[in-house]
């Protein structure tokens, strides 16, 4: 038999499956004049931006597409995107994409959560601030405001008759017979599922149901959710989803993630 475990994070539910993903872009008022290239070494960098006092009218979102060259960002003023309106109006990066992924990333922010006043003008500049004790660096390739509710979706395109089935999402196969709860204090907590050695064939993701309650959680094996195949297979959960949040959240993981995993393999 096979385990799967998981470290640092409570687990609702996890299901295996097949499925799409689609996303689409829009752009609208862009921020920045040219990308940001932040670096640091045990200490703060910062990156400023004169934009309209009047920018954010009409807008309800920031997105932002941006590269942490695998930093684990910290929360608070650490990772702060930050607008001046009477005093730093900000939110934590931190708590939004992927924390600690090396490569581009896109999120969507929505003005609510930076606490600023949409009826009045900004009263300084938009900047970044990270702060690391260790050397990093932090590319922002874009910063664009956009109104969420103004925008024209895509038109649905006219399905065009095929002999070939389109793939569909298959019975998800729960891997836990109950939610796991997993607490610690300056150490490392684990759980294990025994689930059979054939539950991989005809899946291609896991999809994970967790709440960190407010951990930001360290890469490496330090969050891992693993497969047991001839030695471990896993996935950082601090690289999904949303780190340092608080609230549930729900991350679809494709399988190929767990380098090495054998999807179609029977275990022992």
């Amino acid at each position: 038999m096979k385990r799967f475990l998981i470290g640092s994070s409570l687990v609702v539910s996890c299901l295996l499956f097949v499925t799409y993903l689609n996303q689409a872009k829009a752009a609208d008022a862009s921020l920045l004049a040219s990308p940001w290239h932040i670096t640091g070494n045990n200490g703060d960098a910062q990156a400023y931006a004169t934009v309209n006092p009047n920018i954010l009218s009409g807008q309800d979102k920031i997105r932002l597409t941006y590269n942490l060259h695998g930093l684990c960002a910290l929360g608070g003023d650490a990772s702060a995107i930050i607008f001046d309106q009477n005093g730093w109006k900000y939110v934590s990066l931190s708590g939004y994409g992927q924390n600690c992924k090396d490569g581009d990333q896109t999120v969507e922010i929505p003005l609510s959560d930076f606490k600023l006043d949409l009826t009045k003008p900004l009263t300084g500049s938009f900047h970044a601030r990270f702060w690391y004790g260790k050397s990093f660096t932090v590319d922002i390739s874009s910063a664009t405001l956009f109104n969420s509710s103004s925008s024209t979706p895509a038109p649905t395109p006219t399905p065009t008759p095929t002999p070939n089935p389109t793939p569909s999402l298959i019975a998800g196969t729960n891997l836990l017979t109950a939610g796991w709860n997993l607490t610690a204090n300056s150490g490392s907590v684990e759980k294990y599922q025994t689930v059979s050695p054939s539950v991989l064939a005809g899946n291609d993701n896991l999809r994970v149901t967790y709440n960190l309650n407010g951990l930001c959680a360290l890469g490496g094996d330090a969050s891992a959710l693993i497969f047991d195949q001839n030695g471990w297979k896993y996935v950082p959960l601090s690289t999904v989803g949303q780190n340092c949040k608080s609230g549930d959240q729900t991350v679809d993981i494709p399988l190929t993630k767990f380098l090495g995993l054998q999807a179609l393999q029977r275990h022992h």
